[in-house]
C-alpha cells in the first residue's frame, strides 16, 4: 500500500506590499501565503528589488519541498493556479502542455495538437527521469491514463513520484479562467468537467503517488 503523505496548504506564492515612507515616497516588501512560513514581511526595497527577493524566496522553497530526482506531477482543473505554481521552479525544470502546444502550431490553447504534445512532453519527462533530473509537470492531469503514463516514467527510473493537487473551488478557478486571453480561456462545459476529473489524495496513492500536496487557492 503506498504512503499517503497530503500536506495542505504549503503553497509559497509571495506577494508584493506597498510600504509607505512619507505623503510622496513609496518603497515595497513582500509576504509570503503559506501559514507555515516564517518569512514575515521583507521590506524596504523599491519594486524592482522586492519582486527579486520574492522571486528568490518562491525558487527556494519550491525546489528544496521536493527530492532530488523528483517527478512532480501538477494535478487540478484550468484556473485552479498550477502555473504560478509551476513557475516558482526553475525554468528548466518545467515541462509545461501549454508550451508543448504553443511549439507545435504556435497557440498553446489549441487542443487539436494536444495528442502531439502529450507525446512530446512524455519523451521530455522520460529523458529527465533518465539523467535525474527534477521535473516538473504543468498540465491538468485530471485524467488517470495521462497520469498512468507518468507514473510508469517515473517507476522505471526508480524515481521520487510526487503529486500537487489543487484543490481550489470551482467558483475561483472559473473566475481566473476568465481573467485569459484567447485561446488560453478554457470553456465553462470543459472546466466544470475537469473540476468533475480531478481526483482525491487516496486516489493518486492508489496509483503511485508517494508524495502528495494539496493546494486550495483563495478568490482574492
Amino acid at each position: 500500500m503506498p504512503r499517503l503523505s497530503v500536506v495542505a496548504p504549503s503553497l509559497h506564492l509571495a506577494n508584493l506590499v506597498e510600504i509607505p515612507i512619507n505623503d510622496r515616497k513609496m518603497s515595497y516588501g513582500w509576504t509570503c501565503s503559506a501559514v507555515d512560513c516564517d518569512a514575515g514581511l521583507a521590506g524596504h526595497r523599491d519594486r524592482p528589488e522586492a519582486r527579486a527577493y520574492a522571486g528568490q524566496h518562491e525558487a527556494h522553497r519550491a525546489t528544496s519541498t521536493f527530492a532530488p530526482g523528483s517527478l512532480v506531477v501538477c494535478v487540478g482543473p484550468a484556473g485552479s493556479g498550477k502555473s504560478h505554481f509551476a513557475g516558482a521552479f526553475p525554468y528548466h525544470w518545467v515541462v509545461s502542455l501549454d508550451e508543448m502546444r504553443e511549439r507545435l502550431c504556435g497557440d498553446g490553447g489549441n487542443q487539436e495538437v494536444t495528442p502531439q504534445a502529450v507525446h512530446i512532453q512524455n519523451s521530455l519527462v522520460a529523458s529527465r527521469m533518465e539523467y535525474g533530473q527534477t521535473t516538473v509537470v504543468d498540465g491538468t492531469n485530471v485524467e488517470a491514463d495521462k497520469r498512468a503514463s507518468l507514473v510508469a516514467l517515473a517507476r522505471k527510473h526508480q524515481r521520487n513520484l510526487a503529486a500537487v493537487l489543487f484543490q481550489t473551488d470551482l467558483d475561483t478557478c472559473a473566475e481566473l479562467n476568465a481573467q485569459r486571453t484567447g485561446s488560453r480561456q478554457v470553456p465553462l462545459s470543459t472546466l466544470v468537467w475537469q473540476h468533475g476529473q480531478t481526483p482525491t489524495p487516496q486516489q493518486l496513492a492508489d496509483e503511485g503517488f508517494t508524495d502528495i500536496h494539496t493546494v486550495r487557492l483563495q478568490s482574492s
